[in-house]
C-alpha cells in the first residue's frame, strides 16, 4: 500500500495549515455555574471530532474550505 498523499498549498508549497478543532476540557465552576479555572488533569481533555475548515495556509495565508487537490 502506498503512503497517503498530503495536500500542499498550490501557491507556496507549504503542507501546514491552521484549522479548527473542538476540545472538551474539564473545568471547575462555582455554585452559580461561573467558570473558575481549568482542571489540572490535562489528560481528561479530549477531542470531539477531526479538525475542520476553513483552513489557512501557515505560510502565505491562502484560505481553503477543504484540504484536497
Amino acid at each position: 500500500m502506498g503512503e497517503k498523499k498530503v495536500f500542499s498549498c498550490p501557491n507556496c508549497g507549504s503542507p501546514n495549515f491552521f484549522g479548527n478543532l473542538r476540545m472538551h476540557v474539564i473545568v471547575v465552576v462555582d455554585g452559580g455555574n461561573k467558570f473558575i479555572k481549568q482542571h489540572k488533569e490535562v489528560e481528561n481533555s479530549y477531542r470531539d471530532e477531526e479538525p475542520y475548515g476553513p483552513y489557512e495556509c501557515c505560510e502565505c495565508g491562502t484560505l481553503y474550505n477543504e484540504l484536497n487537490d
